[in-house]
């Protein structure tokens, strides 16, 4: 159903835009920066996360780690039977995520 909305080929063209910017500009030295909690999420099926032609040995569990290793107060969490857009494949249990996640880092 969202994959035949206006509003899904906009996001599907942004996150085009968002790949291309990643590739020229890696994210990874940046990541010790954040000193925020961080809910760092993954669909365990994502095709675009690592770039398996530019990355090709790792996979969302190694590019977890490395979230877990460089942020300080990083949460990951991985969706099973769902690839990169986890909010459209998984909505509830991605806001059931998103929720305990800010319920447990509040003050």
């Amino acid at each position: 159903i969202y994959q035949q909305t206006e509003k899904f080929a906009t996001f599907s063209e942004t996150i085009i835009g968002s790949v291309k910017g990643m590739l020229n500009e890696p994210v990874i030295p940046f990541l010790n920066h954040i000193h925020q909690p961080c809910l760092v999420i993954f669909g365990e099926n994502d095709q675009l996360i690592p770039n398996r032609f530019v990355h090709p040995l790792m996979n969302v569990h190694v590019i977890g780690d490395i979230a877990r290793q460089k942020i300080r107060k990083a949460a990951v969490h991985y969706f099973s039977q769902c690839g990169h857009y986890v909010p459209f494949e998984k909505p509830h249990e991605f806001s059931d995520e998103l929720r305990q996640f800010f319920l447990s880092t509040e003050d």
